[in-house]
């Protein structure tokens, strides 16, 4: 099953505007994220925040889980998979319903898909560790930084771009998916727990049940002198 979204523009739909976002860190095996993605069926993906052709809107369940499963190998040989399409592919919209997009022309074969109410964002995740205040900081793309999975993110608070009303999301269809995902995150994974020079440090970052047995096989947190407690 596809969904067809709808022709508009800015003009008509007014900027979307949110704030309040919940955020979570996720590095999960590829077999959880399958489970996440039977947890969370049926939904759909769409691209965001880029020209894409007609056939590239819309990406499906089995680009994404073949494309995760990709960058999981990959750390579990030791490499970073450098591929622009994975983080296209990783950072999307997740929808259960496609009245929360629209798209519009931009140029001859070319659409971009704009947000029209409160869904779950999701983007490539990496992090900055620093030494000097041992601290992590997430969402930091650098050159130092680490790749830790994929970003999912739900707003708390919308604004009507037509009447300027702020509201609470709780009626909106994809709260509803968001929550979905927080019970399977507290049930299938834990808070990642670093060890740094013989300290153990926390963070605000999940890690999936099944990563323990290959974590230590990521390139960058052994460059970094990080491993994650047992």
């Amino acid at each position: 099953m596809t969904l067809s979204l709808q022709i508009s523009s800015p003009q008509k739909e007014g900027n979307f505007n949110a704030s309040k976002w919940i955020k979570h860190q996720l590095l999960l095996d590829e077999e959880e994220m399958v489970s996440l993605c039977d947890a969370l069926s049926p939904f759909f993906l769409f691209s965001v925040g880029e020209v894409v052709l007609q056939e590239e809107i819309e990406i499906s369940k089995e680009l994404f889980l073949s494309t995760y499963a990709r960058y999981i190998c990959a750390l579990k040989e030791g490499k970073i998979l450098e591929d622009k399409r994975v983080r296209r592919i990783f950072s999307s919209a997740l929808t259960s319903s496609s009245d929360c997009l629209y798209k519009m022309a931009v140029r001859e074969n070319g659409w971009l898909v704009k947000v029209r109410q409160p869904l779950i964002q999701l983007q490539c995740h990496a992090f900055f560790f620093s030494s000097l205040d041992q601290s992590f900081h997430p969402m930091i793309l650098a050159k130092e930084s680490i790749s830790w999975g994929i970003q999912f993110s739900y707003p708390q608070i919308f604004q009507d771009p037509h009447t300027q009303k702020m509201e609470k999301v709780s009626g909106f269809s994809n709260t509803e998916l968001f929550r979905r995902l927080i019970r399977w995150l507290r049930n299938e994974t834990q808070p990642a727990l670093f060890l740094w020079e013989g300290k153990k440090i926390a963070s605000t970052m999940r890690i999936g049940k099944m990563c323990r047995s290959w974590v230590h096989c990521h390139p960058q947190l052994k460059e970094k002198g990080l491993c994650v407690a047992r």
